[in-house]
């Protein structure tokens, strides 16, 4: 029941608060949560994500998710956390914490256990947020999604964290094109348009980067459990399941635009040394 109160949750909040109307006046952006919802949400693993959003994009000169800045969108990133924590990690979190109690662990294992559900959930919602830019005409599927789902959250208003990163880069833009004018069918012309601003302008390269580093902070909390020196059969197997973060078939486009990439690789790897 929790898991379906707090899913609806995270669904009203997206409706309601994840769109591009928000985006351009966050002043908008209420309280919709209750107090139990609330009190749910791990403050901690917001605090943590959005200081990671800080620093991987302010070492890419944006400076749009600074607190201290008037203009920032901070207020909007934590409304995208929550969403995404109510929505796709609460299954995740409260199905774990049902095994432990199962099994009764209630060591220093269970906090662990927990923080890593927290991150592998929140960091496949990204990885999925990700995928979602790839253009229909690259025939990608899922068990869950066809290659016409292209591009559903531009198409449906809902702004994602690679777009956020685009939009605090450009002012004139086919994403931005797209938003205003709620073009909800996208000529495969657009897709295009829309894939090779992304990738020029790195914004989906940014949003990897932050997605990897989320994955970071799942297998620190696995090896805290001890999985990696106490059972390393599981801690393969585990680990394996969070390499989604550096390469899957949706990625591999991305990847495939070698010249961006690059240029993007070379750049990060003097901002981040």
């Amino acid at each position: 029941r929790q898991t379906l109160r707090f899913g609806a949750a995270g669904q009203i909040l997206e409706d309601l608060h994840n769109t591009y109307e928000c985006w351009q006046n966050d002043a908008e952006i209420a309280d919709v949560l209750s107090e139990e919802g609330e009190l749910f949400i791990n403050r901690k693993a917001m605090d943590t994500f959005k200081k990671i959003v800080r620093t991987i994009t302010s070492s890419f000169g944006i400076s749009g998710f600074d607190e201290a800045d008037k203009n920032s969108k901070s207020r909007f990133l934590t409304v995208y956390f929550k969403k995404i924590y109510l929505r796709n990690a609460t299954l995740y979190i409260l199905g774990t914490q049902l095994v432990l109690d199962i099994f009764k662990v209630e060591d220093a294992r269970r906090e662990a256990l927990l923080r890593f559900a927290t991150w592998f959930a929140l960091m496949h919602q990204l990885v999925n947020d990700n995928a979602d830019l790839v253009p229909s005409q690259h025939f990608l599927t899922t068990c869950a999604k066809s290659h016409l789902d292209a591009m559903s959250d531009l198409r449906n208003n809902i702004i994602t964290l690679p777009v956020m990163i685009h939009l605090l880069q450009t002012n004139n833009s086919a994403v931005k094109q797209v938003l205003d004018r709620k073009m909800s069918d996208l000529p495969a012309r657009m897709e295009t348009r829309i894939f090779r601003e992304i990738t020029r302008h790195w914004s989906i390269y940014i949003a990897m980067t932050i997605t990897k580093a989320i994955k970071t902070n799942a297998l620190e909390a696995l090896s805290a459990a001890g999985f990696s020196t106490k059972n390393e059969r599981a801690f393969k197997y585990l680990e394996d399941m969070c390499n989604i973060a550096d390469n899957n078939k949706f990625y591999k486009c991305f990847y495939d635009e070698k010249l961006d990439y690059a240029r993007y690789s070379r750049i990060k790897n003097v901002v981040t040394s």
